[in-house]
C-alpha cells in the first residue's frame, strides 16, 4: 500500500468511525482516534463539515448542536413518503446509511418496514452503487436468520433506497448483558447466527461487517442478521455498472474494532474474515470486552494491535471468566488467527466446534491427544459411555496426579497411570455405544465388564471417590449393554459411596439416585424406581437450578416412568421441560435435543397422535444421523420408533424397510442378546404377520426374541411378556388356537404380577385372549374379557383413543357372536359414529362396525335398515 493510500485509508476509518455517531460525539471521538496527528484530525474534520447535519458542530457547543441537528433531521425525514411508505422515525445508522422505521401508507394493508437511504452527502457513484449492490445480495438470500429485502427503488432525488423487514430487537450484546444469559445461551445464539452467515457463503457472499449492532435478537429470542452493505459476492466481485472495482485502496468501508487483519491491510477478502469477525463478537460476548480494546484507543494503536499482538486468553480476563477455560479458550483463539489459513477452514467448521464443545465432544480447535480426548467423554451422558468410562479415568488420574505434587505420593499417580491405561485398553472395545472406530468385535463388552469389576477394588483400594465416579461409569455401560442386574449392583455401591462422601444432599448423590432409579425401572421395579427418581429430581432441582442440563436426564427417566404406569399427562410435562432445557443449553440440531424429540414422539405414539409423532421422530433422526452416522444403535432406535408410527398410518411400505434397517444396524452393533435387539425381531414380527401374511417369517422372528428376552430376564419381565404376547399373535394368525392361547394367557400373567390390573398391557394381552377364544367358538367367554379391556382403555386413554374403538369392535362382534344382538347393535353404533372413513388410523374399526352393524340388522329382521350401511361399507 503507498503511502498516500495509507493516508486515506486512515482518513476513511477515522471518518466511519464518526459516521456511526451522534454528531455531539465527534469532538472526543476525534480526540482519541487523532491523537497526535493533527493532520489527520484536519482532514476528517474538513470532510464532515461537508455533510448537510454538520454544520456548525465544530463551532456550536455540542449540546446545542445536537440539538439543532434532531430538529433538521426530523423537518428532514419525518413523515416523508417513499414509494408506498410513509417514514415514521428514525431507528439506527451506520457509517454509510440511516436506517427509518417506515409504514405503508398507500391502504392496501397494514405493514412496518425499515427503510435504509445513504447518509445524505455520500452521494458518489461508488456510494451509491454499494446500496445497489446490498440490494442485489439480499435478493438472493432467504434465510429465517437473515432480515428480508422487501422491496426497493429510487427516491424522487436520485438515491436508491431498501425496504427491509422490521426486526424490532436488540443487539445481540445488548439482550446477552440485558438477560443475564449463561455462557451456553450465548454459545446457543452465536450458533443462529453462525448458521445465517454459513448460509450467506454457500451462496457466494461474504457479510464482512460482523458486529453485534447487525446482530438483532428479538424479545422472543429470535436472531436475526441485518446489513449486508459491505458485503460482496465472492463469485463476480460486484463490480460496479462503471467498471471500477468496489473493493480498492481509499473505499475499503469497515469497522476498525472488528475488522480482520486482511481488512486493514487491504489485502483480498475470503469467507475467512467472517470466520475472524465471528470469533471478535464471540470473544465479546463471552468475556464482555473486545480482544484488542475498542474506539476508546487511537485507531493506529488499534490497527497495530489487530496487526501485531495476540489477544489475552479469555478465561484469563476478569474473575468471571474462569469457565472459559479450555476448549472455549481454544475456540475463540482458532477463530481469531492472524494468518486467514490457520483460521477455521469455514464457519461450519467454527459453528460444528461450538456444538461439539456444547456436546462433551473434543473440538477441533485444541490438539487431538488421546488424554484430551478422553478427558472429554467425562462430559458427557451415556453418548457414547465407553469414553465417559475413560474420561472418568483421566478425571481419576489428574485428581491422584494433583495430590501427588501437592503430596509426594508418586505412588498414587503411577497408580492413576496404570488405572488409565487399563480402562483405555478395555472399555474403547467394550461398549457397543462407542464411536465405531474404537469398537472392536474380538472380545465380548460383557467378559471385559465383569474382569474391570472385579479388578477394581484391588486396583483403587480405599480411593473412595475415584471407587464412587468409577461403579457409577461400570453401571452405565452395563446398562447399555442390557445387562440391568449387573448395572443395579454397580449403581448401589456408587450410591452408598456418595453418601458416604458427601451426605444426602450432593449433585454427585442425586445423580446416582437417578441412575439406579432409571435402571430400576428398566426392571419394571416401579415402586422402588419412583421415590429415587422423584429425590433425585427435587435435589437437582434445589442444588442446581431449573435449568441445568443434567437435570434433563433425570426428568426423562422418570417421565419414561410415569409413561409405563400410563401416568401420560405427566410423563409429557416432564419430557418436554427436559426438551426445552436441552434446546435452551445445547441449541436445536444437537444429540440431546433428538433425545427429547425422539422421547416425546414415542410418548405421543403411546396416546395415539402419530401424525403429531411422526415429525418429531424425523427431526430427531435427522440429527441423529448428522451427528453420528447412519450405523449407530441410537439412530436404529429412532427409526424403530417412526416406523411403528407409519404402521398405525398404514404407510406399511415405509414401516417395513424402517424395521428391517433398524434391525440389521441393532444386530450389527449390539449383538442379538440385547433388549433393544428383542423389541425390532418383535415390531417387526407383528408387521409380516398383521400386514403382509409372512407368518413362517414372524413367527422366526418372535420366536427367537422370546428366547432372547427369557435368557436376559428371566420369566418377570415386560420384555418377555411383549414376546409372549406376539407369539400368540403369530400363532393365531396361523390357526394354532390352543397353543396361541397358552402363550396369550402366560403374558397376562406376567404383566399383571408387573403392573397390576388397570394397565394398558393388561388391556391388551384381555383382547388377544378373547379374540383367540372368538376363533375357538366361545364368544360367550370373551364377553367379559373384552368389556375388562374397554374400561381400562377407556380410563387410561379417554373415549376418543383408537384402541378403545377398536376393542369395542371385537366386544360388538363377541356380543353378536353370542347371540346378544341387541347390545351387539348399540356397540356397533357407538364405534361407528367415533369413527371415520377419512382418517386411516380409524378406518378399519369404521368398516367393520359398519359391516358388523349391517349384519346384525339382518339377523334381528331388518333388512331395510342394514341394506344401505352395507352397501355404504362396502362401497
Amino acid at each position: 500500500m503507498s503511502k498516500d493510500a495509507d493516508r486515506w485509508h486512515r482518513v476513511e476509518q477515522v471518518l466511519d468511525a464518526a459516521l456511526t455517531l451522534e454528531p455531539a460525539q465527534w469532538p472526543s471521538m476525534l480526540d482519541q482516534s487523532c491523537s497526535g496527528d493533527p493532520e489527520l484530525r484536519a482532514e476528517v474534520e474538513a470532510l464532515l463539515a461537508k455533510l448537510p447535519q454538520a454544520s456548525g458542530f465544530l463551532e456550536s457547543p455540542p449540546s446545542v448542536a445536537a440539538a439543532a441537528l434532531i430538529d433538521a433531521d426530523r423537518a428532514r425525514f419525518d413523515g416523508r413518503l417513499i414509494g408506498p411508505y410513509r417514514i415514521d422515525r428514525e431507528v439506527g445508522r451506520g457509517g454509510m446509511s440511516r436506517v427509518f422505521l417506515a409504514s405503508r401508507a398507500d391502504g392496501e394493508y397494514e405493514q412496518q418496514v425499515a427503510i435504509k437511504l445513504l447518509r445524505p452527502g455520500l452521494d458518489s457513484d461508488i456510494d451509491l452503487e454499494r446500496i445497489r449492490a446490498e440490494r442485489q445480495i439480499l435478493a438472493r438470500l432467504n434465510h429465517p436468520n437473515i432480515a428480508r429485502l422487501l422491496d426497493g427503488g429510487v427516491t424522487a432525488d436520485g438515491y436508491p433506497y431498501l425496504v427491509l423487514e422490521f426486526v424490532d430487537g436488540v443487539p445481540i450484546d445488548k439482550y446477552c448483558t440485558e438477560r443475564g444469559l449463561s455462557v451456553r445461551q450465548r454459545l446457543a445464539l452465536l450458533s443462529t447466527v453462525a448458521d445465517a452467515i454459513q448460509y450467506a457463503h454457500r451462496n457466494l457472499i461474504v457479510h464482512r461487517d460482523l458486529k453485534p449492532s447487525n446482530i438483532f435478537v428479538t424479545n422472543d429470542g429470535a436472531v436475526k442478521l441485518l446489513d449486508f452493505g459491505l458485503a460482496k459476492l465472492l463469485l463476480d466481485q460486484q463490480e460496479p455498472r462503471d467498471g471500477s472495482p468496489l473493493t480498492r485502496t481509499g473505499q475499503r468501508w469497515m469497522t476498525p474494532e472488528y475488522a480482520a487483519p486482511e481488512q486493514i491491510r487491504g489485502e483480498s477478502i475470503t469467507t475467512l474474515t467472517d470466520v475472524y469477525q465471528l470469533g471478535v463478537v464471540l470473544y465479546e460476548l463471552l468475556v464482555g470486552r473486545l480482544p484488542f480494546g475498542g474506539r476508546d484507543r487511537n485507531l493506529h494503536a488499534l490497527e497495530q494491535s489487530v496487526l501485531n499482538d495476540e489477544p489475552a486468553l479469555p478465561s484469563s480476563v476478569g474473575e468471571g471468566n474462569k469457565d472459559l477455560r479450555g476448549d472455549l479458550d481454544a475456540i475463540i483463539l482458532k477463530a481469531l488467527r492472524k494468518e486467514p489459513e490457520r483460521r477455521y477452514a469455514s464457519v461450519a467448521d467454527l459453528h460444528d466446534d461450538i456444538q461439539r464443545h456444547g456436546e462433551g465432544r473434543p473440538v477441533q480447535a485444541r490438539p487431538d491427544s488421546a488424554a484430551y480426548r478422553l478427558r472429554k467423554f467425562v462430559a458427557r451422558n451415556r453418548v457414547p459411555v465407553a469414553t465417559a468410562v475413560i474420561g472418568l479415568a483421566v478425571v481419576v488420574g489428574a485428581a491422584i496426579r494433583e495430590r501427588s505434587l501437592r503430596a509426594r505420593a508418586e505412588s498414587e499417580a503411577a497408580l492413576a497411570t496404570a488405572v488409565q491405561k487399563y480402562l483405555v485398553s478395555v472399555f474403547d472395545v467394550a461398549d457397543p455405544f462407542s464411536p465405531p472406530q474404537l469398537r472392536s468385535s474380538d472380545v465380548t463388552a460383557r467378559t471385559l465388564l465383569e474382569r474391570g469389576a472385579a479388578r477394581m477394588d484391588s486396583v483403587l483400594g480405599g480411593h473412595t471417590e475415584n471407587q464412587a465416579q468409577l461403579r457409577t461409569v461400570f453401571g452405565l455401560v452395563y446398562s447399555n449393554l442390557g445387562v440391568y442386574d449387573q448395572a443395579t449392583t454397580q449403581f448401589r455401591q456408587a450410591l452408598d459411596l456418595n453418601r458416604k462422601l458427601h451426605g444426602e444432599h450432593h449433585p454427585a448423590v442425586a445423580d446416582a439416585m437417578d441412575e439406579l432409579g432409571f435402571v430400576l425401572s428398566l426392571q419394571n421395579k416401579f415402586d422402588e424406581a419412583e421415590p429415587l427418581l422423584t429425590k433425585a429430581l427435587a435435589e437437582q432441582r434445589a442444588l442446581l437450578g431449573p435449568r441445568d442440563s443434567v437435570m434433563a436426564n433425570t426428568l426423562d427417566h422418570l417421565a419414561a416412568l410415569k409413561s409405563e404406569r400410563n401416568d401420560f399427562t405427566a410423563a409429557d410435562s416432564l419430557y418436554r421441560e427436559a426438551l426445552a432445557i436441552r434446546r435452551e443449553r445445547f441449541g436445536p440440531r444437537t444429540l440431546p435435543v433428538a433425545t427429547s424429540l425422539s422421547n416425546v414422539g414415542l410418548l405421543l405414539f403411546r396416546t395415539g397422535k402419530y401424525d403429531d409423532a411422526i415429525p418429531l421422530y424425523s427431526e430427531a433422526l435427522s440429527i441423529q444421523e448428522e451427528r453420528l452416522g447412519k450405523e449407530h444403535p441410537r439412530v436404529a432406535q429412532t427409526m424403530q420408533n417412526m416406523a411403528q408410527a407409519h404402521q398405525m398410518r398404514r404407510n406399511l411400505d415405509t414401516a417395513e424397510a424402517l424395521f428391517r434397517r433398524s434391525l440389521a444396524v441393532k444386530r450389527k452393533a449390539l449383538g442379538n442378546a440385547h433388549p433393544s435387539v428383542t423389541i425390532s425381531l418383535n415390531n417387526l414380527g407383528n408387521l409380516l404377520v398383521r400386514e403382509r401374511g409372512k407368518f413362517d417369517e414372524a413367527e422366526t422372528l418372535t420366536r427367537e426374541a422370546l428366547a432372547l428376552d427369557r435368557q436376559m430376564f428371566g420369566e418377570k419381565h415386560a420384555y418377555v411378556a411383549a414376546s409372549l404376547d406376539n407369539l400368540a399373535s403369530v400363532l393365531r394368525e396361523k390357526g394354532q388356537f390352543d397353543e396361541a392361547l397358552q402363550y396369550a394367557e402366560q403374558a397376562l400373567s406376567v404383566n399383571r404380577s408387573l403392573y397390576g390390573s388397570n394397565h394398558t398391557y393388561v388391556a391388551l394381552n384381555l383382547n388377544n385372549i378373547a379374540n383367540l377364544l372368538r376363533l375357538e367358538g366361545e364368544s360367550g367367554k370373551a364377553v367379559p374379557l373384552l368389556r375388562e379391556s374397554v374400561d381400562i382403555y377407556r380410563a387410561l386413554l379417554g373415549e376418543s383413543h383408537v384402541f378403545v374403538s377398536s376393542v369395542s369392535l371385537n366386544l360388538a362382534r363377541a356380543l353378536r357372536e353370542s347371540g346378544q344382538l341387541a347390545e351387539a347393535e348399540q356397540v356397533f353404533r357407538k364405534v361407528a359414529s367415533a369413527t371415520s372413513f377419512e382418517k386411516p388410523a380409524e378406518r378399519a374399526a369404521f368398516i367393520g362396525a359398519s359391516v358388523g352393524l349391517g349384519q346384525t340388522l339382518n339377523s334381528q329382521g331388518k333388512a331395510a335398515d342394514a341394506k344401505p350401511i352395507l352397501e355404504q361399507a362396502v362401497e
